[in-house]
């Protein structure tokens, strides 16, 4: 069973980067940040970090929201670090 959910772009508070340890290294992931960590939006994940700011930029234009800048926030999932507005979503690889 699929649920879709429609959410205005306006109720999201801009694009975050979150940071998870992995076997293979590091990876990384771009997603919208909401309020409710339930409804962020995974845009990008990848390993590559210095692709991160250009995809940041990109989805923070597309959007028409900000970019977010934070510091580490407690850990996500058991090691992921960024904004905490999205700690109940883990990167699974």
């Amino acid at each position: 069973m699929k649920m879709h959910l429609s959410v205005p772009v306006v109720n999201y508070f801009g694009v975050a980067i979150a940071r998870g340890e992995r076997r293979h290294g590091p990876l990384y992931r771009v997603s919208l940040a909401h309020q409710d960590p339930e409804l962020c939006v995974i845009l990008q994940e990848t390993r590559d970090r210095s692709s991160l700011a250009d995809a940041q930029r990109y989805w923070a234009a597309f959007f028409a929201v900000p970019a977010l800048t934070a510091p580490p926030a407690r850990s996500l999932g058991g090691s992921l670090r960024g904004d905490p507005r999205c700690e109940r979503q883990p990167i699974r690889r």
